[in-house]
């Protein structure tokens, strides 16, 4: 049923490479020559470098891509001037401290370089106050000092659900962020194969401790009882809980 329709299909895949009958006028601001069209958002719709800085200003880790008059020409929104506020909720921040270093984000969708401003507005930020701004964006510093690398929660949460389902490996998952960042293997990410095994050590004994009620234990995490994160059978009788009143006088028979 799917073969006449197959060189349909392989047109349709193609069109998406070239410029098709796209606008030539940007359909957001309607007056600069549009350029730029994003992967990651839905449909084949193209803005002028303004508007896609705009609308990516809450999207950092989107795939841009610059149509360069022959094809569309991947493009990152560092370049084009895009920078991440943290510490306000994506508000201004009137006090912001920014290193020139780009900070490498993995996320779903392979590996970015993001701008990233810090907040001080309570005095002058010592080194532990970045990572608590950057765990507030959703995103697990990979050091606790500068973090240059970090780890989106949706990339290790996806890597966890892989794992436990289909016994995905690390290096298996870690490989396959490279070849969405570059699958030439011309411009391949920054090597953070270690950093990621090490945050998703973290990531798993965190989740451990937030659903054992560790975080709401005024002792903290060193109060941990032995056995206390293990999850208990739901089906095993528990007194109080699912087992019947007056279980102890029920008759042998209904043992």
């Amino acid at each position: 049923d799917w073969l006449p329709f197959r060189d349909t299909h392989v047109h349709e895949l193609a069109r998406h490479d070239g410029w098709a009958d796209l606008s030539e006028v940007c359909i957001r601001c309607g007056n600069a020559p549009s350029a730029y069209k994003c992967d990651e958002c839905y449909g084949p719709t193209v803005y002028c470098r303004a508007c896609v800085l705009a609308d990516h200003a809450r999207l950092p880790l989107h795939r841009i891509k610059h149509w360069n008059g022959t094809f569309w020409q991947p493009i990152l929104l560092i370049n084009l001037g895009l920078s991440v506020q943290l510490g306000h909720n994506g508000a201004a921040c009137p006090s912001p401290v920014t290193f020139e270093a780009p900070l490498t984000v993995y996320h779903t969708n392979g590996a970015h370089f993001v701008k990233v401003s810090y907040c001080q507005c309570g005095g002058p930020a010592g080194g532990y106050l970045y990572p608590t701004q950057l765990l507030r964006a959703t995103w697990f510093p990979a050091s606790l000092t500068r973090p240059r690398t970090v780890f989106t929660f949706a990339v290790l949460k996806h890597f966890h659900h892989l794992t436990l389902q289909g016994k995905t490996t690390a290096y298996d998952f870690y490989n396959s962020l490279v070849h969405e960042t570059d699958n030439t293997g011309i411009k391949p990410p920054p090597k953070r194969y270690d950093e990621f095994c090490m945050v998703m050590r973290w990531w798993r004994h965190l989740k451990m401790l937030k659903r054992a009620g560790r975080g709401h234990d005024p002792d903290g995490a060193d109060a941990t009882q032995p056995g206390s994160l293990a999850v208990e059978c739901p089906a095993c009788p528990h007194d109080g809980r699912n087992l019947p009143e007056n279980w102890q006088a029920a008759p042998k028979g209904d043992a």
